[in-house]
Order: structure tokens, then sequence, then C-alpha cells
């Protein structure tokens, strides 16, 4: 699961940078108003959005659509280098934030892409589902087995250690004194 996550998270990521340049260009085409380019744009849009919205009366909304889209996809490029990250970090919380701006993406990439803008949606998704059953598992791994074999004495010690961990964190402590507290705990003299 762990190689499929980190590939999945990959091919997400350049998703969202190449809905990023989509955007990027579709607003220069606009900008400097290249001909071939727009008519290629208005085809695209009654393709995919089965002539909702039309392009040529509504520029200014496809513009709009383009800034947004522009700034959510650059968003979700963004977290999803945080999420290709997801083994440097003990647990990643707040996933149900990628569901709410999700539907902004779609939105935003619906102007331009239409029903296409659909599928970030549903890759969003099972990006979050896929990371939460991996962290739920992996804490299941870590906590079951150790529990039952784990001798009470060498619980208290490790209790002992994350409590001086937490001190010298915290700046409580000094390094040395981190250091004497420790070996005084290993060698059972605390």
């Amino acid at each position: 699961m762990y190689i499929f996550l980190k590939k999945y998270y990959k091919f997400n990521l350049f998703l969202s940078l190449l809905l990023s340049l989509i955007s990027v260009i579709i607003f220069v085409g606009f900008l400097f108003n290249i001909t071939p380019f727009m008519n290629l744009i208005h085809t695209l849009q009654e393709f995919s959005t089965f002539g909702l919205i039309n392009s040529q009366h509504s520029i200014y909304l496809t513009i709009i659509g383009t800034i947004c889209a522009f700034g959510i996809n650059k968003y979700f490029y963004k977290m999803y280098i945080t999420l290709y990250h997801f083994d440097r970090f003990k647990e990643i919380s707040g996933l149900w934030i990628i569901i709410a701006t999700s539907t902004i993406q779609l939105a935003a990439n619906f102007i331009i892409l239409g029903l296409f803008a659909c599928i970030p949606l549903c890759l969003n998704i099972i990006s979050m589902l896929l990371l939460h059953f991996y962290q739920k598992k992996k804490n299941q791994i870590i906590a079951d087995p150790q529990t039952e074999t784990l001798d009470p004495l060498l619980l208290e010690m490790n209790f002992k250690i994350d409590k001086l961990r937490d001190l010298k964190s915290q700046g409580k402590i000094s390094e040395e004194e981190f250091m004497s507290h420790l070996n005084n705990i290993l060698d059972q003299k605390e």
C-alpha cells in the first residue's frame, strides 16, 4: 500500500500541475485574444459542458473561472507535495478539508473542463480515504502486538524517557541533565 500511495500521490501532483498550466494557457489565450486558440477553447467547452457554458457569451465568467482554477489547482499541487511525503509525519489530520476544497476545485474547473472536472474531485476523495485507512492500519500494527509482549518494567522506562524528552523539548532541562537522567533510567537508578 505504501508504494501505491506514493505513486498515486505523484500522479495527483502532476495532474494538479497540469490543470494549473492549462488554466494559465487559457488565461493567456483570452488575454491576448488568440483567435485559433479561442476557437479551440470554445469547442472544448461546448463539448465538455454539453453547451451549458458558452464562453463566447460569458468571457468574464470564463476568465474569473480560469484565475480561480489556477489558484485552487496550485493549492492542490502544494497539498499533494505534503501528502507525497506522508511518511515523514506521524499522522496527517484534518483530511476532511480535502473534500470541502475539492468542491471549490470542481466549481472552478467546471467552467474550463466541464464534466471532466469531476475527475480531480474523485481522485481527491480517494486520496483522503486511502491515507486515512493507511494511517489507521499503521497505528493498529504499531499498537497491537507490542502491548501484549512488553515487560511492565520496560513500559515504565519508556514512559519516563518520554517524559524526559517532553521536558527537554519544552526547554525545562538542559542537554546534560537530559543525558544524566537518561543514564539513570537505563541503569534503573530512577
